[in-house]
């Protein structure tokens, strides 16, 4: 994994990781993870906050590794396994996804709210100008 993520994309790098999980014996695949995981994860954090439209938006490294998980979840899946099929990997935690599903929709209606505030705003017609 250190040689991967020296030269392949974030992508092909938890790929690789998948791909290992898979069809190689990983004695500890908990410690491969301890390992691994944050260099799986540099993109993850500029990839939501451009869903979201916020670029402001900061994760701390419980939920980065989250989110890492289900992009890892998401190959295991394409090959018909899943991270649960594997008994040291870290799990998602599903309460935790709804609390974040819950925090990351309230920043976005924040930011929804803070951008239509500034649209009304810019779009007001002067009353010299107003012509009614």
């Amino acid at each position: 994994m250190s040689e991967g993520a020296r030269t392949a994309t974030l992508y092909q790098l938890r790929d690789m990781f998948v791909t290992f999980l898979n069809t190689c014996f990983v004695a500890s695949p908990k410690g491969l993870w301890e390992h691994s995981w944050k260099s799986m994860s540099e993109d993850i954090l500029h990839k939501r906050q451009r869903i979201l439209g916020h670029t402001n938006l900061e994760l701390d490294d419980e939920t980065l590794e989250q989110y890492t998980l289900i992009e890892v979840e998401k190959l295991m899946r394409m090959q018909d396994r899943s991270l649960n099929d594997i008994k040291e990997m870290p799990k998602i935690k599903h309460v935790l996804l709804k609390e974040l599903g819950n925090s990351l929709w309230n920043q976005e209606m924040d930011y929804n709210v803070a951008e239509e505030t500034l649209k009304h705003d810019t779009l007001e017609v002067p009353p010299e100008m107003n012509q009614n």
